[in-house]
Formats: C-alpha cells, structure tokens, sequence
C-alpha cells in the first residue's frame, strides 16, 4: 500500500515537473468557485447623468465611453440616418456606473454599463459593459464585454485586480457566465460556463432549483 503510494505521489510530482516544462500553469479558472447571490446590477438611477458628480469628472467619462463606443463599432441604425455629436453624448450620458475597488486600495476602478434605449442593449437586459481605469492622463477601458447583465467581482485576484464573473441572460433561468482575469494591463476571458436555474423532472415537468446548476460551455 506504501509503494503504491509512494509511486502515486511520484507520478503527480513528474506530471507537474512536465507542466511547468511546458510553459503550462494550473489556471485559477480551472476550479471555478461563483456565488450566485453576489451578482451585481445597475439601475437607471446610477446614470452618468443623473449621479452627483463634478462636472470635469462627468464629462472624463462620457468622452471615454463615446471613444469606446466608437471603437466597438457603435452606429446608428435608426430612419434618421447618422446621429449627431450631441445625441451621442446623451446617450453616453445614460450609462450606468459605479465606483468599485478592484485593487484593495479604494474605489478608484468603474463598472460602465450602456443604458437607454438607443444604446444597443438587447430586449433581455443585455448591454454592452466596460470596466474603466483612471490613470495620470484620464479614464482608460480595461475591459470591454459586448454584452452583460449582471457582473460579480471575485474574491480571486489575478494580477493585481479581482477577477469579474460577467452574465449574459438568455432566459429567466438561464445563463452564460463568463470568467475574466487581469493580464496586467487589460482583462481577458479565461472560461465559460453556463448556469441553470431550472430542470426538468423524469416527466418533463420543470423544477426550479435552490442553487444553479454551472456547467462549462460546450
């Protein structure tokens, strides 16, 4: 039983060495750990617009939302054809934010989320979602989702910063949770998983459940 162990430990111990030969690390994302009733929303009541704000500060996040907003390929689709430099900005205005604390040293870090109804959220509540970070020269975009509902920082960090969980509704009990990770100067999508609130029994019959079932993406 000893050899047999000792041979175990030493087959893990040379697969590891091969690892780490190979460049290859053990990702945090390989054990995926999500709470799901620490995802986050934000409301209409959040808006650039409508939060008290200094007027230098505002205008920093608009004109960093409209510069991304065209960087993602923003464009007008209603009959009126292209829409103007001050339609633009109001509906950079109508975006969501709030100040998070990704580091540990103060909420300096933004979650940035489109919102009104020309900014090309879908009919179920998914909307183009930006992380911002301020540096010497002004807010620069660190992450760029093409399109969120809900997002849940991490305790993990990576680099530095909290990992984010973003989550993309498909349905009332259904969803895509994608898992971010800091490189060091932006965020990138590590994994995919799916989550599902709901099954269905031996006769078809649906049933909610109390914890979501999260499965990879296939």
């Amino acid at each position: 039983m000893a050899q047999k162990l000792k041979c175990r430990v030493h087959s893990i111990a040379l697969v590891f060495v091969a690892l780490l030969a190979t460049g290859q690390q053990i990702s945090p994302s390989d054990k995926f750990h999500y709470n799901p009733q620490a995802w986050q929303e934000l409301s209409w009541k959040q808006s650039i617009s409508r939060l008290h704000l200094s007027r230098a500060l505002k205008a920093d996040l608009i004109q960093t939302i409209i510069e991304q907003m065209r960087e993602d390929g923003f464009e007008d689709d209603s009959e009126n054809g292209q829409l103007s430099d001050k339609e633009v900005r109001d509906i950079a205005a109508e975006t969501r934010i709030a100040f998070v604390d990704l580091t540990g040293h103060g909420r300096h870090e933004v979650i940035a989320q489109a919102g009104g109804e020309k900014s090309e959220c879908s009919p179920t509540g998914n909307c183009p979602l930006w992380v911002l970070r301020r540096q010497p020269d002004g807010y620069h975009v660190i992450l760029a989702a093409g399109s969120a509902q809900t997002f849940t920082i991490q305790p993990h960090r990576t680099k530095g910063l909290n990992d984010l969980v973003l989550s993309m509704h498909s349905s009332a009990t259904d969803a895509m949770l994608t898992l971010y990770q800091f490189d060091g100067s932006i965020y990138r999508d590590v994994a995919c998983y799916d989550e599902n609130w709901e099954i269905a029994d031996e006769h078809g019959e649906p049933h909610h459940l109390k914890e979501p079932r999260i499965t990879r993406c296939q």
